[in-house]
């Protein structure tokens, strides 16, 4: 078996995390106004969006 180089995964999976995130914001960055409804809509949960 060979072994795992974990430091190596982990920071790699950060970094793709990190990417991600940024992404996210550059989106959210173009449309804030739809961006801010879907987060607030996902942070409320099941409750129904207010239109």
């Amino acid at each position: 078996m060979k072994k795992i180089n974990w430091p190596r995964v982990l920071i790699g999976l950060l970094v793709l995390i990190l990417l991600a995130v940024m992404a996210k914001n550059l989106i959210g960055g173009f449309s804030r106004k739809s961006s801010k409804a879907t987060t607030t809509v996902q942070l409320s949960g099941s409750k129904p969006a207010l239109s």
